[in-house]
């Protein structure tokens, strides 16, 4: 299916243009601002539909445009009218003839070609060239290897800064082979101490006990003494001074007997020694703290490192699985491979294969894009010579393509000049 005939009336900076190519080759030419991409524009326009639109597609000065594309089996009308408040648009779409589906469902089927320009595509960056060829390897989901593989990249990354932090701890913790690795139990040996204290301070409280009754002691014997000197002074208190005193001549003598017949008290502990074991089995058990952090450290860390590892073996199966996949897909070129960084031609990087390979494979790619639709649409077309053009009218022949070109000048007769908006000369019109 190619264009018959192409209408567009009040289209951007088109008056009226007619044009009935007869050669497979349809040079647009003219100087710059007089419509030749309206020409071009207008092909896309007509079977895009409003989605590809831009702000204001009506001529200024004029309140509707008409585009009619007429391909043999269907003929394609798309008429926009402009708001009566002149701000904004409407369009209509006819299509006449086979239409599968809804019509502008069925055109969208179609576009493949004209949406690839050749000349665009190679210029294109190279990652965004080999995602263009994506699309050949129908039985590969490259978005979705795209997204498990961030996952997947991201998290390997997680985990590699994490080993790393670990190995970094257990690089510092520095142990020798003279250090223990048995840990000493110092929870006893403080409960020794503990116990050893309690008693130490219950013999020092019954020493101080004794020390007091001793004191009570002498007390008792000097006030008895005192009062002994009283009752000869003092005969009126005989009686009741030396009741006291026999009293108190009788307690002490009880507390005497019973201090004198009191067992000895023990030895107080030295605990010095004890301190000095506790202090000696923290020393032990920090090295061996040292020693068994050391250890998880570079166990975790071994562990983080072998799951980095499984996440870099799931990336390269499914970048396996891909590199097969393109394999075994039927690029519409021979010779032709890619990555997701670039694609290839014939083994060398495409941007270092020459200009005219460039322009073989780009235009042979686009003729592959959409076979039903045998349209191409080529803007710049005059940063192309005489050789490259002869090489496209040739591939338009061999391959039964329509390639639509813009171009300032051309000197072959064929040539639709653009002038004011309108056809000024061309062989291939007909009226």
């Amino acid at each position: 299916m190619k264009i018959i005939e192409l209408r567009s009336e009040n289209l951007k900076r088109l008056q009226a243009v007619e044009i009935r190519p007869d050669s497979n080759l349809v040079q647009i030419t003219g100087k710059n601002g007089q419509g030749k991409s309206s020409v071009l524009d207008s092909i896309w326009y007509a079977l895009a539909g409003a989605k590809t639109l831009p702000g204001q597609p009506i001529r200024r000065g004029a309140n509707q445009a008409v585009i009619k594309l007429d391909m043999g089996e269907i003929v394609v009308k798309r008429t926009f009218r402009r708001e009566p408040e002149g701000e904004g648009f409407t369009t209509k779409l006819e299509v006449v003839g086979n239409v599968r589906g809804t019509p502008q469902q069925m055109l969208d089927s179609l576009l493949d070609s004209l949406a690839f320009d050749p000349l665009e595509f190679a210029r294109m960056d190279p990652r965004k060239q080999a995602d263009l060829l994506k699309k050949y390897v129908p039985d590969f989901d490259f978005t979705k290897m795209a997204a498990e593989n961030s996952i997947d990249f991201s998290k390997r990354t997680e985990v590699n800064r994490k080993a790393k932090e670990l190995r970094i701890q257990a690089d510092q913790i520095l142990i020798t082979d003279e250090m223990p690795t048995v840990r000493i139990d110092d929870a006893a040996l403080v409960s020794e101490l503990a116990e050893a204290g309690k008693k130490n301070a219950d013999t020092q409280l019954r020493e101080k006990n004794r020390e007091t009754m001793r004191t009570a002691i002498e007390s008792r014997r000097a006030t008895a003494d005192a009062l002994m000197v009283q009752v000869t002074q003092l005969k009126a208190q005989i009686l009741e001074l030396e009741t006291k005193a026999n009293g108190l001549y009788a307690q002490a003598n009880t507390d005497d007997e019973k201090l004198k017949s009191a067992p000895a008290l023990p030895a107080l502990i030295e605990v010095s020694e004890i301190q000095k074991r506790i202090a000696d089995a923290k020393k032990v058990n920090e090295q061996v703290d040292r020693r068994d952090r050391k250890s998880k450290l570079e166990q975790d860390a071994i562990t983080a490192e072998s799951e980095a590892k499984q996440l870099t073996a799931r990336m390269e199966l499914r970048d396996q699985k891909k590199i097969e996949a393109i394999s075994r897909a039927a690029l519409p070129v021979e010779g032709l491979a890619f990555d997701d960084d670039q694609i290839f031609y014939k083994g060398v990087p495409f941007d270092q294969a020459s200009d005219a390979e460039k322009l073989r494979v780009s235009t042979a790619i686009a003729m592959a894009g959409n076979p039903e639709l045998r349209v191409i649409r080529i803007r710049d077309g005059s940063l192309l010579d005489e050789e490259s053009l002869a090489l496209i009218a040739h591939m338009a022949d061999e391959k039964d393509y329509q390639v639509w070109i813009e171009l300032i000048r051309s000197s072959d007769k064929t040539a639709i000049v653009i002038e004011n908006g309108a056809v000024k000369e061309a062989n291939a019109v007909r009226n």
